[in-house]
């Protein structure tokens, strides 16, 4: 409501009540239709040749190929550079038991015509030996070092984009329930949405700023966001900015950053990003 004495726009409620949402309401009821299991009697259509298990590569044949050298497969290392650059390692042979020295692996197996006829990805977290154990102790394991346990908390932030909260019980009821029981996993419930997309909410959670305004109405005191517009905070490299990832990495944590897309959710659709890759281990 506008107050023509004050020239400004009254707030008539400048508070949020937070109440527990039941996914199963029975308004919403008729509106929830549960589809058929899709994996349900699903017959995949591709023969995984290669595995990664325990840091080892192993290839299987499918009784196609007599042996692990008849399947003529080679792996190289990717190494992620910043949010849209690339390094490539060197092409090698891979033999059951090879143990590729990084995140994640390209793997591609070739007829003897040269025709690729199979190439998969896998990741890892591959941990580095330290330098100086890797001059002094070439060749040899390093000495055991004495192991202290950590008095801080191991930190994993799971993110499900483009699902409601209500939505992600009432779809994945088992994985909801794995997460509270067996890793007393804290849903952040009032975790609202600020714009359109994943960009500006992926901005709000992990960087803790806006670039959309929230203007006043009788329902907001209003919001003004740290950068002009989308534009400028798409054009701005994130290296220096307060990413929560950096906070982590100051207070001395391992960090890690995995997305199930190249896109990403700071870089989306032709951000910026990071011009250097923001945690030890980058994959997506």
């Amino acid at each position: 409501m506008f107050n023509s004495l004050t020239n400004e726009t009254e707030i008539w409620l400048d508070f949020c009540n937070l109440t527990d949402i039941n996914p199963w309401d029975s308004t919403i009821m008729e509106f929830i239709k549960p589809e058929k299991d899709h994996m349900l009697n699903c017959i995949p259509k591709l023969f995984e040749h290669s595995k990664l298990i325990n840091g080892q590569l192993f290839l299987y044949s499918n009784g196609t190929f007599k042996d692990d050298v008849e399947m003529g497969c080679e792996m190289r290392c990717l190494f992620p550079k910043s949010d849209w650059d690339l390094e490539y390692g060197n092409w090698i042979k891979v033999f059951n038991g090879t143990k590729p020295e990084c995140d994640v692996i390209e793997v591609q197996c070739k007829k003897n015509d040269g025709k690729v006829y199979y190439t998969f990805f896998h990741a890892q977290i591959y941990r580095k030996m330290l330098d100086f154990f890797k001059k002094i102790y070439t060749g040899c394991p390093p000495p055991s070092i004495p192991f202290e346990p950590s008095k801080k908390y191991d930190v994993h932030v799971i993110v499900l984009d483009a699902v409601s909260q209500t939505q992600f019980i009432r779809s994945m009821p088992k994985t909801y329930y794995f997460l509270r029981e067996y890793y007393d996993a804290i849903p952040f419930k009032y975790l609202n949405k600020i714009g359109i997309n994943s960009h500006p909410n992926g901005f709000a959670f992990l960087i803790g700023k806006m670039f959309e305004f929230i203007p006043k109405s009788p329902f907001s005191r209003g919001h003004i966001g740290q950068y002009p517009n989308r534009k400028r905070a798409c054009r701005t490299p994130l290296d220096n900015e307060q990413f929560i990832g950096f906070r982590y990495k100051d207070d001395g944590y391992v960090t890690m950053m995995a997305e199930d897309w190249m896109g990403g959710a700071l870089s989306y659709p032709y951000c910026e990003g990071f011009h250097k890759t923001p945690t030890d281990h980058y994959m997506k």
